[in-house]
């Protein structure tokens, strides 16, 4: 939603603040100086800097000239009423709570955040607990430099993600001020956790985006909030050249979409068109994997169009197979007699540097903010309760969730459709084959050649990335 930058001992330099410009173009703040839009007269400077995504009504930060924050807080209109602090928003009442409760009020936050405050003391840190809002750091000898995203910092300094649920402390060193809460199984209702987690994303919004595949996780999506009354936009894209078939994302979209009776806004890209997507995709999410590439494509295209529509958040169904047993690496714990619940748990610790990061950093890139219901914690702590014969057989994975969307009207050849990856789906795994072997190459030698012909700052980052 926003883009943070914050420092101790170190400059912001004018280069690094421009590099995620695409996060925040509806205000601009440094220390005790905000401004309408950027202004790089303020620059460098140390201490903090915020880039305003305005959703709503605009309120300026950084506060007091020293906290600034990317959050989406859920509860904030509760908590702020619990502890009696005073603010306008959800960023105004988590500072005043942190003031008054400490940093241990963020184990009460339903939401997600990452925030940066420059105390007298220390420069203090963190994000929330799944690692949903993205943050990072570099040391050296001269201090500490932190950010929503790692091509801020200096290439020159070993960077590092920011561990979700941990906040941390820098005076003259770095300490953990306060260590991951672990998450803890909740049984309760799961339909209705699934519905609060949705409801609370998109209350106060008149239209939705949804970045849209077909398959029970987005049709799920897109039929609640169709059911709160939403104006809802359904995007998918995947890759179509000449008289090829489209991608088989986009067929079942346009048939879930059609049965819904929600407008399908499908963008078919070419090769060209995807090849110089590429050019765009590596830098800003500072990686030439295959996979995440693959992955990039179809979400770079879709936000692209979002924007372009005046749509400013899109829902993801990301988090959905980590909470329901979703994948084949669960089917095979199941068959090996082991733990499902626990690969479920592995799933939600590294999920936020596989794929929390780079889906984050290629919707800003559009300006438009992701949100991610499967990702809610309270739906994730009674996901992790549920017991694992509810969630998987041999025959079906995410069994309780497809029960779910049934009961809740997503037609039933939509819930029995199993799961195909994003790049698979949209083809533009088969895409980036075809661009390579047109060079005589394999995929991973054509994308890093991409990214060797890519200029030193557009791939600021990429060198030392974690």
């Amino acid at each position: 939603m926003c883009g943070i930058i914050g420092s101790r001992g170190r400059v912001i330099t004018r280069d690094a603040v421009e590099r995620i410009l695409y996060r925040g173009r509806d205000g601009f703040g440094v220390n005790e100086r905000v401004c309408d839009s950027f202004d790089p007269s303020l620059l460098p400077a140390q201490g903090v800097v915020h880039l305003l995504h305005a959703m709503v009504g605009k309120v300026c930060q950084p506060f007091e000239g020293s906290f600034v924050t990317n959050c989406e807080i859920y509860n904030w209109e509760e908590l702020k009423e619990k502890y009696d602090v005073p603010g306008e928003n959800d960023a105004q009442v988590f500072y005043e709570l942190l003031k008054k409760k400490g940093i241990h009020i963020v184990d009460e936050i339903d939401g997600d955040f990452a925030f940066i405050w420059n105390t007298p003391d220390a420069l203090i840190f963190g994000r929330d607990r799944l690692g949903v809002k993205p943050l990072c750091y570099s040391l050296n000898d001269d201090g500490i430099l932190v950010a929503s995203e790692l091509k801020c910092l200096d290439n020159s300094d070993r960077k590092e993600f920011c561990e979700p649920g941990v906040v941390y402390a820098y005076d003259t060193q770095l300490v953990k001020k306060k260590d991951k809460t672990a998450l803890i199984a909740k049984k309760e209702d799961v339909a209705q956790a699934l519905l609060d987690a949705i409801k609370k994303r998109v209350d106060g919004l008149t239209k939705v985006g949804i970045l849209f595949s077909g398959g029970v996780d987005s049709t799920l999506l897109a039929k609640v909030c169709k059911d709160l009354g939403k104006q809802v936009h359904l995007y998918t894209a995947g890759f179509c050249d000449g008289n090829l078939e489209e991608a088989r994302d986009v067929i079942w979209a346009k048939k879930a979409a059609s049965t819904l009776g929600i407008p399908l806004c499908v963008i078919n890209a070419d090769f060209e068109e995807t090849e110089s997507a590429i050019k765009e995709i590596i830098p800003v999410i500072e990686s030439d994997d295959i996979v995440k590439v693959g992955v990039a494509l179809p979400f770079y295209f879709c936000a692209k169009k979002a924007h372009e529509d005046g749509v400013r958040v899109l829902l993801s169904g990301i988090g959905a197979e980590e909470c329901f047993a979703g994948y084949e690496r669960h089917l095979k714990v199941l068959e090996s007699g082991g733990d499902v619940n626990e690969e479920c748990r592995r799933g939600f610790e590294e999920i936020w540097k596989r794929d929390l990061y780079r889906d984050d950093v290629i919707t800003m890139y559009h300006s438009v903010e992701l949100r991610v219901p499967f990702l809610d914690e309270n739906l994730v702590r009674i996901s992790l309760g549920i017991p694992q014969e509810e969630k998987i057989s041999r025959d079906q994975k995410k069994i309780i969730l497809r029960k779910i969307a049934a009961e809740l009207g997503v037609p039933k050849e939509v819930c029995e459709r199993k799961k195909l990856g994003a790049q698979y789906g949209s083809k533009f795994d088969r895409a980036i084959e075809k661009l390579a072997k047109r060079q005589g190459m394999q995929k991973q030698e054509f994308l890093r050649k991409i990214s060797a012909s890519l200029s030193k700052k557009e791939l600021s980052g990429m060198s030392n990335q974690c």
